[in-house]
């Protein structure tokens, strides 16, 4: 069998938490956008650039994130600065 990997970078990560920073270009809409994005990629890893990774069922982890966002509300944030 073979693995799909996603490097999400500073996307998304573990649980479907963000990083959400308070800059000139954190636009929360564009975030998203993103975050549906992903959601319709089939993948088994989830890889982002920080802490936890997953290397199965990653994207329940994508699915997490985009669940707040539907709700009309924001996903925790890893909370780095």
């Amino acid at each position: 069998m073979v693995k799909r990997y996603l490097f999400s970078g500073d996307c998304v990560f573990y649980d479907g938490k963000i990083m959400l920073m308070g800059i000139h270009d954190g636009r929360l809409q564009e975030y998203n956008n993103s975050i549906k994005i992903l959601s319709a990629l089939e993948f088994d890893a989830l890889l982002p650039g920080h802490l936890s990774i997953s290397l199965n069922n990653g994207e329940e982890h994508i699915k997490n994130a985009l669940s707040y966002f539907e709700k009309g509300m924001i996903p925790p944030n890893i909370g780095y600065g």
